[in-house]
């Protein structure tokens, strides 16, 4: 599924002149791990927060900050902001069912999708978008292309402004 997915995402930062950032070991600055960690409890929070499958009290993406600074990230990465990803994608099988009638254990969601951005400047989460079980086996090429597409549309296409609000029109008795 990784694969699948890096490929995507990687064409669509790379389409929009970014750059994809591979953990290259020794050159990583030292507060990366920690941050890279941060990020993967801050999507899994954000998702349940967002698909209302969680309550952390926490109403807007930049709520979440990481407490430390990215300065040596930032100058790695020779940019502002960083794009992270999370996906999980599980199928239900027989034995997933049997355990959960026999547990009483449910699962949420098999699948989910949580993209955001980072401030690097300050460590804050500054947009984020999450989905659900919205689509098929993300192995499949196709299907990466689609939840991709699904998740960074509005970061990088923003939806259309509303048109202001025009009265009803009214139709005069003579």
């Amino acid at each position: 599924m990784a694969e699948a997915l890096d490929a995507e995402i990687e064409r669509w930062v790379v389409g929009m002149h970014g750059q994809v950032f591979e953990d290259e070991g020794a050159t990583v600055p030292a507060v990366y791990p920690a941050f890279r960690r941060w990020t993967t409890v801050a999507l899994a929070e954000i998702g349940g927060q967002m698909l209302g499958r969680a309550n952390f009290g926490l109403y807007s993406v930049d709520k979440w900050v990481f407490d430390r600074d990215l300065l040596r990230v930032q100058q790695r990465l020779s940019a502002d902001f960083a794009l992270v990803t999370f996906f999980r994608d599980t199928r239900r099988t027989g034995a997933h069912v049997v355990v959960n009638a026999l547990t009483g254990v449910h699962y949420h969601f098999l699948q989910t999708g949580v993209a955001c951005l980072v401030d690097l400047a300050v460590g804050r989460m500054v947009w984020c978008n999450a989905k659900a079980d919205a689509w098929a086996d993300l192995s499949v090429p196709a299907n990466a292309h689609k939840a991709v597409d699904d998740l960074l549309a509005e970061l990088y296409y923003p939806p259309p402004p509303r048109p202001p609000s025009v009265p009803p029109y009214r139709r005069t008795q003579n």
